[in-house]
């Protein structure tokens, strides 16, 4: 299934489990799950690898990484999934 069609299908998903989440955090987790199936491995360079989009790869890094340690907390968020 390519990147965009899994993308609407998990924010939709996502977006039922945490309704009170900015618009913004569910779109970068979404990718992130994304990311992590599709490259089938945790390291935010290869995630990023798998993302389409026209940012380049260390800014969208860069984007993961705050979201993971500012941004959400992962156990919470992750864990329903």
């Amino acid at each position: 299934m390519p990147a965009n069609q899994l993308y609407h299908t998990w924010s939709d998903q996502i977006r039922q489990l945490h309704q009170t989440a900015r618009k913004m955090l569910v779109h970068n987790f979404t990718w992130l799950l994304i990311g992590i199936y599709l490259s089938r491995k945790v390291h935010l360079s290869a995630i990023v690898n798998q993302l389409p989009g026209s940012a380049k790869l260390h800014s969208t890094v860069q984007r993961l990484r705050r979201l993971l340690q500012h941004g959400i907390c992962v156990r919470k968020w992750y864990g329903p999934i």
